[in-house]
């Protein structure tokens, strides 16, 4: 079950949630998940690129509707 504000934001959640299911039991087949270390999650947590995604998930959607009359 998905939940959303708009049809749009069901099919996001909906698509996230087969694509982590997809990285799970792609893990499982491997042995499983294993956690990433400190060292890595905080150079992940540095990376400019990661900060960029943040700020584009922090930004509200773009209606499409920007502009004149």
């Amino acid at each position: 079950m998905a939940l959303g504000r708009s049809a749009t934001d069901v099919l996001q959640v909906t698509e996230m949630a087969v694509k982590a299911a997809k990285v799970f039991g792609g893990a499982l087949m491997v042995g499983g998940p294993h956690r990433l270390s400190a060292g890595a999650v905080e150079r992940i947590d540095r990376r400019h690129d990661e900060a960029y995604r943040r700020q584009m998930l922090a930004a509200p959607p773009a209606t499409g509707h920007e502009g004149g009359a």
